[in-house]
């Protein structure tokens, strides 16, 4: 990945099958990829200006050049707030000169907001959340019939077996010991 000097340190290469550790400090979750992929500090990495108040997703997941993208935000509880900083993030990498290639032509660009927490997701889709599925469907080469199916919600528990996709309601429940394949979503 050709990645400007001043942000090497917001990329880490991840070999397939190796766990991805993603944390801020209200959340911690482990996920793993099928392909060998980059973890990608968004929020004060390749984002980094925090006084102007711009809205960020935490981290990223890229898979090869056209595979899949996935844009991660840790959340406690309001959802509304993770949709938006999402939508943001993307936003923002397309209007900018260094990263704009991080989007084109992938063959899907996903959110996962991601919360230890009860979550309140949204029903039939509010504003934000359609909002953030045309944005996604829109980068992504491989359309999903539905284009909510690019957005999914990941709640963190201590023990869980393995993880458990719900592809109805586009809820996932795992933990730490037994991650999400981030490859599983779709």
């Amino acid at each position: 990945m050709n990645v400007p000097d001043k942000y090497k340190g917001c990329f880490s290469y991840i070999e397939a099958g190796d766990n991805i550790e993603l944390q801020d400090d209200q959340t911690k979750i482990i996920v793993r990829d099928r392909q060998d992929c980059y973890r990608i500090i968004v929020d004060k990495g390749i984002i980094n200006d925090v006084s102007h108040g711009i809205k960020k997703a935490d981290f990223a997941v890229s898979e090869s050049p056209d595979g899949s993208f996935y844009l991660i935000e840790l959340k406690g509880a309001v959802i509304n707030a993770a949709l938006e900083q999402v939508l943001k993030t993307v936003e923002n990498v397309e209007s900018s000169d260094e990263f704009k290639s991080l989007l084109k032509g992938r063959n899907k660009v996903m959110a996962c907001i991601v919360s230890p927490n009860r979550q309140q997701i949204p029903k039939g889709g509010n504003s934000h959340e359609r909002d953030l599925a045309k944005k996604l469907y829109a980068k992504s080469k491989k359309k999903p019939q539905d284009m909510y199916d690019l957005i999914y919600y990941v709640k963190v528990v201590q023990k869980q077996e393995r993880p458990v996709i719900n592809r109805k309601t586009r809820q996932v429940v795992c933990s730490n010991r037994n991650p999400l394949v981030l490859n599983e979503l779709g």
